[in-house]
Parts: C-alpha cells; structure tokens; sequence
C-alpha cells in the first residue's frame, strides 16, 4: 500500500506555548485562500484579506504561516493530501491511473480549479512562487509515471513525459477551464487514450 503524496521526514519540532493549533481554524484558512486566489488572483491575496475572510487576526496567521509561499505550500499540500487515494498492491496500472484521475478531478473540484489556474499564472512571473508551483507537482507526478513505466517499461523519458501532461492537461482542461463535470466512463476514455499513447510504437 501506497500513499499518494510521499509523506515528509519527520523532525523533531518544539510546540510553542499557547493554545493547540484548531483545526476548524486551519481549514478556513485554507477554504479562504483557495477562494480569495480563485476570486482575484495570487497577487491580491493578502493576511489581511484572509483574516477578514476567515474572521481571524493576522497575527493567528503570521504564527502558523512566516511567509504567503510558505501558507500556499501548506494549502496546497494539505488539500492533496485530504484527497489522496488508498493504492493497494494488487490493483492494474489501469485501476490506478483511474484513480489518479478522480483525485485530480475531485482536487479542482469547485472554486479550486479556477485558484490553480491562477497561481499557475501567476508562476509564470514570480520565481519564488514557481518553485512552490513545482514541487506541488512534483510530489503528484511520479505516481502517474510510475504506472506508465509499469504499462511501457521500454517506453523513453520524452514519451512518458508527453502522455503524463496530456493526461493531466485533459482533465484539467474540463474542470478547471470547462468548468464541467467529468463521469465514471469519461475518466476512464482518458485513462484509455494515455495508455494507447504510452504503449505507441
């Protein structure tokens, strides 16, 4: 059994004194940034903007979060992992890439898709925010590649490349810019296509 996104080493950490961080509190925290990013952008999200929203201090913020890299790495992290897939051993690369895919659907799912798109956007120009960007990515795409590899061990790097960002880009394209639902049959249409495509000669 695998998880979908590959945990972090654990560190020893010295809690603060104070109260216990709320969770309720972390996930408004999250709702809003999704929200505020998906309503304005990137660059008009602001502690300001989040406390309001959230009903908070921007100092209970500043405390969980030094930097607004630092609260998007976390939002981003931790709503991945609020959607992660159970992979059992003895399930088809198909199976899984399927799986793969209904994460990623439910992943954008509401004013998500429209947030990612804008911080992919906004990636473009602001290198800090690009790394955050990547390593998001990072964390998510060798899973997908490690079914491929099991679908086409002699395929090269270039065509598991190509076929991992149709794949993605496709379902990505229908919720996030199509903003339309996709069914049980359709995710499986594309699962199909990429694993035509790898297995190409």
């Amino acid at each position: 059994m695998q998880d979908f996104v590959q945990p972090r080493p654990k560190t020893e950490t010295v809690r603060s004194r104070g109260r216990p961080r709320d969770p309720e509190k972390d996930r408004l925290i999250r709702d809003a940034t999704w929200t505020l990013i998906a309503r304005h952008g990137y660059d008009a999200l602001t502690f300001e903007a989040i406390a309001q929203e959230v009903g908070c201090s921007r100092t209970t913020l500043y405390r969980r979060f030094p930097t607004k890299e630092e609260l998007v790495t976390t939002v981003l992290e931790k709503t991945l992992r609020g959607v992660e897939p159970v992979i059992r051993d003895d399930m088809s690369p198909r199976d899984v890439l399927i799986m793969l895919v209904q994460v990623g659907v439910d992943y954008l799912s509401g004013h998500r898709g429209a947030a990612i798109l804008n911080v992919a956007s906004a990636a473009r120009s602001k290198p800090e925010l690009a790394r955050v960007f990547d390593k998001h990515l990072a964390n998510v795409a060798p899973y997908y590649v490690s079914q491929l590899r099991r679908l086409a061990p002699e395929a090269d790097d270039a065509r598991v490349e190509f076929v991992l960002h149709t794949l993605m880009g496709s379902f990505i394209h229908h919720i996030a810019i199509r903003r339309v639902s996709l069914s049980q049959a359709q995710m499986e249409d594309l699962v199909d296509q990429a694993i035509a495509l790898v297995s190409k000669h």
